[in-house]
């Protein structure tokens, strides 16, 4: 399984998550956080209206956790892996 991570952070969106298990490929899973609480992932999703409807059902509890703890550790080696800029080298562009 190899899951590559895109980092948004915009709003309580943190970042979007593609799986690919060797047999399909399934983009868009969501990494979010609201309000400083827990981190979350999302099966893909498009607004209909004013609702969001999942576009992947995953309804094997054991294999969607599996699949979410997977994400979540990626999200986690992404985030460990971005330089942290000091207050000197911000220079609010994001340059």
């Amino acid at each position: 399984m190899k899951i590559t991570i895109n980092m948004i952070q915009r709003g309580s969106l943190l970042a979007k998550a593609d799986l690919d298990t060797g047999v399909m490929r399934i983009f868009g899973f969501a990494v979010t956080q609201r309000d400083g609480g827990e981190i979350r992932v999302s099966p893909p999703a498009v607004k209909t209206g004013e609702a969001w409807k999942n576009v992947v059902e995953i309804t094997d509890q054991a294999k969607r956790k599996t699949i979410y703890d997977a994400i979540l550790a990626e999200y986690k080696k992404a985030v460990a892996a971005v330089p942290s800029a000091s207050p000197a080298d911000d220079d609010g562009l994001g340059l």
